[in-house]
């Protein structure tokens, strides 16, 4: 799923900026570090392809594989969770998960 929304970049630009990007010519990739919690997630070119944008009159150069970093994402514990809400001078209200306790919604509240 994240791969589809992060080529879709490449559709809208294409769409929404007049680009002309040759999405067969892309890839997602992604990475963890388990130090940080980030999943950080890249578009790239499989071959060097210069791509111009209509809207904007301009046109960049992409060496293969040179990456575009198109977001992070990160992944933080119970704890780390709370911690970060108290800092914030918040409380754990409710914590939602999955099955498989791989997704999280939390409500906080005001710390009292």
């Amino acid at each position: 799923m994240t791969a589809a929304f992060n080529l879709n970049l490449l559709t809208r630009l294409n769409r929404e900026l007049a680009a002309d990007f040759d999405l067969a010519a892309w890839q997602h990739y992604t990475d963890y570090d388990p130090l940080s919690g980030a999943v950080r997630s890249f578009l790239m070119p499989t071959q060097a392809q210069q791509v111009h944008f209509g809207a904007l009159g301009r046109s960049f150069d992409f060496a293969a594989w040179e990456p575009i970093h198109t977001e992070n994402s990160y992944k933080f514990t119970r704890p780390q969770i709370s911690s970060l809400a108290a800092d914030a001078g918040l409380a754990v209200a409710e914590f939602f998960t999955d099955d498989q306790q791989y997704f999280a919604d939390v409500v906080l509240r005001l710390a009292v």
